[in-house]
């Protein structure tokens, strides 16, 4: 596996984790961060099939959801019930490992598909560093959206 590679089997993970995250949503705030997660669910969800299909395009093998459970066993989250600033906390980890991943994968890749990945990583970190921080209160969101 190559890194582009890499990258895409965290993405299929952190795609899995959102939806555990999404769907065990409970306490103050549960309706407003249920709304956010599904939000994030659908815009990663548009991100990741283009970036798939890029590698393809490139001659990578897609992984499968198995081989990326085996290379991040670890990061793959329990069905627990959560509440909002836990689950933001865990998107914004996830978010800004995403981005490194992609960053790790720009010297293999021609430029359009590395000014892709800039384009992902940026909106990663906009919504971890200032969005989901804000929430948080560790920051002012970035209300310039």
């Amino acid at each position: 596996m190559n890194e582009y590679q890499r990258m895409l089997m965290y993405l299929k993970i952190l795609q899995s984790n959102l939806v555990i995250l999404h769907h065990n949503i409970v306490g103050p705030g549960w309706f407003e961060a249920h709304g956010v997660i599904d939000g994030y669910q659908i815009d990663l969800g548009g991100m990741v099939d283009d970036l798939i299909e890029r590698g393809i395009a490139l001659g990578y093998r897609e992984p499968t959801i198995a081989e990326s459970v085996l290379a991040f066993q670890t990061d793959v989250l329990p069905a627990d019930k959560r509440e909002r600033d836990e689950s933001y906390r865990i998107i914004m980890e996830v978010f800004r490992s995403a981005a490194g991943l992609m960053q790790a994968a720009e010297p293999i890749v021609p430029a359009d598909v590395t000014n892709k990945l800039q384009e992902i990583e940026y909106w990663l970190n906009k919504e971890a560093n200032y969005k989901l921080a804000g929430a948080l209160g560790k920051g002012e969101p970035d209300y310039d959206d």
